[in-house]
């Protein structure tokens, strides 16, 4: 007769949501804005008033796209647009 299967050890597996970004990674890092995607986009706009609601045209969560709409009409670094929305 068989033992029964091993039951598997899941905790290495989180939720990505809840993973910090780590600089040195590849991968990109999850981004955990407060308050709805609107008014992330919202904030967006009230921080860098010369977006237009069609720069922020970009599928829901994408952040990263959305940081670099900004730099292309801020020329403000990166950096400093993850400061600004994300208190990096």
């Amino acid at each position: 007769m068989s033992s029964p299967p091993k039951k598997r050890d899941l905790s290495a597996h989180r939720d990505p949501a809840s993973v910090q970004a780590d600089p040195s990674s590849s991968r990109s890092p999850v981004y955990e804005p407060k308050g709805t995607w609107n008014e992330f986009k919202g904030n967006a706009r009230r921080l860098w008033s010369s977006l237009k609601p069609e720069d922020l045209d970009v599928p829901v969560g994408d952040y990263e796209e959305v940081i670099n709409r900004i730099h292309g009409v801020s020329g403000e670094e990166p950096g400093e647009i993850r400061q600004k929305l994300f208190g990096e």
